[in-house]
C-alpha cells in the first residue's frame, strides 16, 4: 500500500546553492509568505520610531542630514535584500538560516544605536555612532557575501552571474565608506591619551594595561562617559561617510541601468524580478510605517 507521506531525508543538506526563481517568459507564481520578512520589517519600524525621535529633538538642516545617514544605509540594505529574494530562492539548510539570524542581529545592532544628534555627533563620549556604523558595514559585508555566492554557485542562467558582478562592485565602494566611517567614530570612542600609555609604561605596563582595556569595553556595554577621557567635541564626519555611502550605490545602480539600450540585450546581463513579490513587499513595509 503506497503512503501519501513524502520519503524521508536521507541526509542533512548543511549548504544548498542559490536558485534563479524564474526565467525571461515565465509565470510568476507569487512565493509563500515569509514571516521572517515580516519579522524583518519590524525593525524598521523601531528604525522610525527612533528616528521621529531624532527629528522632534534636532528640527534643523543637521537633523535631516542625519536622519539621511542613519535611515539611508538601512533602507537601501532593504531594498537590496528585497530585489535579490525577488530573483533568487534560498534552500532551507542551517547555513542560511545562520546567514538570515545573523542580518538580523547586525540589522537590530544598527537599529538600537539611532539616537539624537547630540549623542551621535559625539562619537568621542558615546558608542552608538560606532555601533551603528558597524552594524551597517556588517549588513554590507552579508550583502556581498551573497553576491559572491550567486556569482560561484547559483542554479540558473549565465546572466544571473553577471549581474551580481556589478553589484558586488557597488556593495565594496559602499562598504569602504561604512569602513571609514566605523573607524573614525571607533578610535574617537576607544582611543586612548598617549600619557595613560606612558604611564602604563611606568608603571609596569600588563598591570596598567589591563584596566584600560576592561575601562574601554565596560564604557561601550554601559554607554557612559569615562572621567579620564579628554573634552569631547562634535563631529559630523561619521555621518556624512555614511551618507555618501549608501548615495553611492544608488548612483553606481543608475548608471549601471542607463547604460541598457531598449532592444532585449538586457537579458543577457540580468534576471528578471518576481513582480508581484515586489508589490508585497513595498506593501508590508507602506503599512508598518504609516502605521508607526
Amino acid at each position: 500500500m503506497s503512503s501519501d507521506y513524502p520519503p524521508r531525508a536521507t541526509r542533512l543538506l548543511i549548504f544548498e546553492p542559490p536558485r534563479q526563481r524564474q526565467r525571461w517568459g515565465d509565470n510568476l507564481i507569487l512565493p509563500h509568505a515569509n514571516w521572517g520578512d515580516l519579522f524583518l520589517d519590524l525593525y524598521y519600524v523601531a528604525a522610525a520610531y527612533n528616528l521621529s525621535h531624532l527629528l522632534l529633538d534636532s528640527p534643523s538642516n543637521e537633523g535631516v542630514l542625519y536622519l539621511l545617514g542613519l535611515f539611508g544605509p538601512i533602507l537601501v540594505d532593504w531594498f537590496t535584500a528585497t530585489f535579490f529574494d525577488a530573483r533568487f530562492s534560498w534552500g532551507a539548510d542551517p547555513w542560511h538560516g545562520f546567514l538570515e539570524l545573523a542580518r538580523i542581529c547586525f540589522l537590530a545592532t544598527a537599529v538600537v544605536h539611532i539616537r539624537t544628534v547630540d549623542v551621535m555627533s559625539q562619537p568621542s563620549k558615546y558608542p552608538d555612532m560606532f555601533g551603528f556604523s558597524l552594524g551597517v558595514l556588517c549588513l554590507t559585508i552579508c550583502n556581498i557575501y551573497d553576491s559572491l555566492e550567486v556569482i560561484f554557485k547559483v542554479v540558473g542562467e549565465k546572466a544571473a552571474k553577471y549581474s551580481e558582478r556589478g553589484n558586488v562592485f557597488a556593495h565594496c565602494v559602499m562598504g569602504v565608506f561604512y569602513l571609514a566611517s566605523t573607524c573614525i567614530a571607533g578610535v574617537a570612542y576607544f582611543g586612548i591619551q598617549n600619557e595613560e600609555y606612558n604611564e602604563a609604561g611606568r608603571e609596569g605596563g600588563r598591570r596598567k594595561l589591563v584596566p584600560l582595556v576592561s575601562n574601554a569595553c565596560s564604557r561601550f556595554l554601559a554607554g557612559a562617559e569615562d572621567s579620564e577621557a579628554s573634552e569631547t567635541s562634535s563631529t559630523n564626519v561619521p555621518i556624512i561617510l555614511c551618507v555618501v555611502g549608501w548615495m553611492s550605490s544608488v548612483l553606481l545602480k543608475t548608471l549601471q541601468l542607463s547604460f541598457w539600450k531598449a532592444d532585449e540585450e538586457h537579458k543577457k546581463y540580468n534576471v528578471p524580478l518576481n513582480i508581484e513579490f515586489c508589490i508585497h513587499r513595498f506593501g508590508e513595509l507602506t503599512m508598518l510605517l504609516l502605521g508607526e
